[in-house]
């Protein structure tokens, strides 16, 4: 499974993204990507599938090797972000058995169109971080698309978040195994708090964000 989540760390030329991942069990069903798809295109991805163990992590093998065909077919570069998705679900409806599903977060960052698109498919809200009044702003975007693999699941415009290429926009994600960890009292430790961590490591050396929320 190692090998098929591959690097934690993608460190382009305009671009840093990083992931810190802790499996529950020494297998599971989580599941991250940072490749570059196409000529200055990138998909960043972070996802849970349902279940536990084995049976999630042989799920996990099926996304990994839809996403590596993906970068070794010539005629790959002319399909939009949510041709991509869509395609993934129709492969997880049909080869997996009934009742599980994909919670994902899927970020498409096309450097030549100066855009980035996410899709936040039933995963935690998305904290988006950006300069506003000479301050960081982190703004919550809650989930717009059903997970993938349920019957609803249908991409549209307005389902997709969209922002420009901007100098110091940021992206947090997070799964539930971090507001679901509890403290030796058993409490857990909640989106709120979450983002209350965040903003206070903001203002401090941003490289140790991760490091902080850990």
């Amino acid at each position: 499974q190692d090998c098929i989540l591959g690097s934690k760390v993608l460190d382009s030329s305009f671009f840093r993204a990083e992931v810190m991942l802790q499996m529950a069990h020494e297998v599971g069903g989580d599941f991250y990507l940072m490749t570059e798809l196409g000529k200055d295109k990138y998909i960043i991805a972070c996802m849970d599938v349902s279940g536990k163990d084995i049976s999630a992590s042989l799920i996990t093998g099926l996304v990994g090797g839809y996403f590596a065909s993906l970068a070794h077919l010539e005629d790959c570069v002319p399909l939009t972000a949510a041709d991509i998705i869509t395609q993934l679900h129709a492969i997880f409806t049909e080869k997996t058995p009934d009742g599980y599903f994909i919670a994902g977060l899927i970020v498409f960052i096309d450097k030549a169109n100066n855009d980035i698109e996410i899709f936040n498919m039933g995963y935690s809200p998305l904290c988006v971080i950006s300069p506003e009044g000479g301050e960081k702003q982190i703004k919550i975007k809650n989930p717009s698309l059903p997970p993938i693999g349920l019957p609803n699941f249908e991409i549209t415009d307005e389902t997709i978040i969209k922002y420009p290429i901007t100098k110091d926009l940021a992206l947090f994600a997070f799964s539930d195994g971090l507001t679901d960890a509890q403290n030796q009292h058993g409490e857990s430790f909640g989106e709120q708090r979450v983002y209350e961590t965040l903003k206070n490591a903001l203002k401090s050396d941003r490289k140790r964000t991760l490091e902080k929320m850990s």
